[in-house]
């Protein structure tokens, strides 16, 4: 098993290019700013960055499948308290009150339906879903749920993309957890 687990990054190395070489694969990275509709903590931020990662395979002429991996990150400090503390400070310091946090990771397949003219526009469709689940919550809870999403996407240039991405989580406390935002990315 050491074997193994020394052997997977560099059989990795080798891998992963044949692949892309092959041209039947896709894969890209993408990222940017995104947005949750939970504040019932109101001590949350509704704003914080969100990464996914991509493989998409061409099945026809205009229609691709996608799997994806999504993670989004909600946090923020709450306003300093301040406090009585040793002398160091000259006895009045600001002290950060707790963290709440909201963290969620997703995997999910989409099908992907290109604009006709590519050579005009460019845009596509994406259409999914798959499952969510919170790595971190401010009320300690890790769920996972079943969720939808949708997006339209343009390419820039040969490599560059820009989508625009929005998430429905069913089932989450308080209705469902809506969650997009604005990606930039890279494709190889």
């Amino acid at each position: 098993m050491r074997v193994f687990r020394r052997l997977l990054p560099t059989l990795a190395l080798f891998v992963v290019p044949a692949l892309a070489a092959q041209r039947q694969w896709n894969w890209g990275l993408t990222g940017g700013p995104s947005f949750h509709s939970d504040d019932r903590w109101h001590r949350l931020s509704n704003l914080g960055p969100s990464i996914q990662a991509y493989a998409e395979r061409r099945l026809t002429g205009r229609l691709a499948g996608r799997a994806e991996l999504h993670v989004f990150y909600y946090g923020l400090h709450n306003p300093p308290v301040f406090g009585v503390l040793p002398p160091r400070c000259g006895g009045v310091c600001p002290t950060s009150g707790p963290t709440h946090e909201l963290g969620v990771a997703a995997l999910t397949a989409e099908a992907k339906l290109a604009d006709l003219e590519e050579h005009v526009s460019r845009s596509y469709l994406l259409v999914g879903g798959g499952l969510y689940g919170a790595f971190r919550h401010p009320a300690g809870e890790h769920p996972v749920r079943a969720g939808v999403n949708t997006g339209l996407g343009f390419e820039l240039g040969r490599r560059g993309l820009l989508e625009l991405r929005y998430h429905w989580i069913a089932g989450w406390k308080g209705g469902g957890l809506s969650m997009g935002g604005l990606a930039l990315g890279v494709k190889f």
